[in-house]
């Protein structure tokens, strides 16, 4: 009889680990699906950030060109109203004495 209930207890035990087995292998396909699809998302997630900061580099570019451009526009103005003044000297005084009273 106590060789019966070895062999039961031996066919329990081995049916609980072979159980355990497929619940752990469950287990392992669930995580790695986890895992797979976190990698995924991370790989999104930093092209993104790349995408991000070229454009953020570009835009630096492009505040770079403007500041230029306005320079330029600047330097433009004010060579302008020195060869206004130049022109018409009379009309210039005036003016400033215009300012002045403000």
């Amino acid at each position: 009889d106590k060789k019966i209930e070895q062999s039961d207890f031996s066919r329990s035990a081995a049916d609980k680990a072979k159980e355990r087995a497929k619940e752990l292998e469950e287990l392992v396909k669930k995580l790695t699906k986890y895992y797979d699809a976190s990698k995924k998302e991370l790989a999104k997630a930093d092209a993104k950030i790349d995408k991000d900061k070229k454009a953020i580099e570009d835009l630096k570019e492009d505040v770079k060109k403007l500041k230029s451009r306005i320079a330029s526009l600047r330097k433009e103005r004010d060579t302008r109203n020195k060869e206004i003044q130049t022109d018409n000297p009379e009309e210039n005084d005036e003016d400033s004495m215009d300012e002045e009273k403000e």
